[in-house]
């Protein structure tokens, strides 16, 4: 009878498992499907039990403390998703290793208004991922966002040394220079973006775009 569920569970569980790295931040959503195969194992056992009269007030006992147990910690985990800043601050706390925790805790600081502490939340990603272009991304942008732009063009550019062409980037960098009234850097920024995506739309439009305002 246990066969099903401790398959189900395993099963469900694997894809989000991360044995394979995916990127992907583990979350309780993730739990859901395999909650279903270890609620049916814990019914199985309580069922087995409550056949026998004898255990039938320790089931009923235990069931209720688990109950309660559980309430009080969901009631404890609300105070956690209070807003962005809470959850992946507890998230950070619980996995201090993780680069994209630390890269969301950034976000949701500069959310908050809190530059300082959004910027070493960056580099403490970037610290354990140095690949980690999304992060050199984010950076830069807080960096624009304070008026240092020499430090903003180093930081997109490292961002697409890792991921070349990335539209979000290369959109990103090229505005920076628009900003600047550096048209030749921003043209051949998105040419070079071109030579990877050269059927992508937006792309194609700022480029045209930025010749026009070059003749112009």
């Amino acid at each position: 009878l246990l066969t099903f569920p401790l398959s189900w569970f395993f099963i469900t569980l694997l894809p989000s498992s991360n044995l394979i790295s995916t990127g992907v931040i583990f979350s309780q959503r993730y739990l859901y499907l395999p909650a279903f195969g270890f609620c049916l194992i814990f019914a199985l056992i309580a069922n087995h039990f409550l056949k026998r009269q004898k255990t039938v007030p320790i089931i009923i006992m235990v069931l209720t403390l688990i109950l309660f147990g559980y309430g009080f910690i969901v009631f404890l985990r609300t105070f956690d998703f209070r807003n962005d800043l809470t959850l992946w601050k507890k998230t950070v706390s619980q996995s201090p290793n993780s680069a994209a925790s630390l890269n969301n805790l950034g976000l949701a600081y500069e959310k908050f208004k809190d530059p300082q502490k959004a910027l070493s939340s960056y580099q403490k990603a970037i610290g354990l991922n140095p690949n980690y272009a999304q992060a050199y991304n984010n950076l830069a942008i807080l960096y624009e966002q304070e008026g240092e732009n020499d430090a903003a063009v180093s930081y997109y550019l490292k961002a697409l040394s890792i991921s070349p062409g990335n539209p979000d980037y290369t959109y990103n960098l090229a505005g920076l220079y628009i900003k600047l009234g550096r048209l030749q850097e921003a043209e051949e920024v998105y040419a070079k973006a071109l030579k990877i995506h050269p059927r992508n739309p937006d792309l194609l439009d700022y480029f045209n775009r930025i010749k026009k305002m070059k003749r112009s």
